[in-house]
C-alpha cells in the first residue's frame, strides 16, 4: 500500500520521517496510517508493462492512502503485538519521533 503525505496536511514533525536515523528505527515498527484510500490509475505498479523506473514511485498496487491524516507507530515490533484496536500499543508519530524505542 502506498501512502502519500501531501504538504497541505503534513505537520512539520513529519519532515523527520526522511531523516536516516528516524527512518531506520521506524522500519522496525508496524505503522497505522489514516486517510482516504482510493484507486490511483495515474501510477503503474512495478510489475506493470507501463512502469517506467525512475518516473513512477515504486509500488505494488494502484491502491493508495491519500491524503494521509495521521500516522501512528506501534510500540511493539511485531504485527501480533500491534492489534489495530488496542490503543495502548499505538503512539502518534509526533510523540514517537520525540521518544523512539
Amino acid at each position: 500500500m502506498t501512502a502519500e503525505m501531501i504538504p497541505h496536511f503534513r505537520p512539520v514533525s513529519w519532515i523527520k520521517i526522511n531523516h536516516p536515523v528516524v527512518l531506520a528505527k521506524l522500519r522496525k515498527h508496524p505503522v497505522r496510517v489514516t486517510g482516504h484510500m482510493f484507486f490511483d490509475a495515474s501510477h503503474s505498479p512495478c510489475d506493470h508493462p507501463d512502469f517506467v523506473p525512475g518516473s513512477d514511485p515504486r509500488r505494488r498496487s494502484n491502491w493508495e492512502i491519500h491524503p494521509v491524516y495521521t500516522i501512528d507507530v506501534c510500540k511493539n515490533k511485531t504485527l501480533a503485538g500491534c492489534k489495530i484496536d488496542n490503543e495502548a500499543v499505538w503512539s502518534s508519530f509526533d510523540n514517537w519521533v520525540a521518544n523512539p524505542n
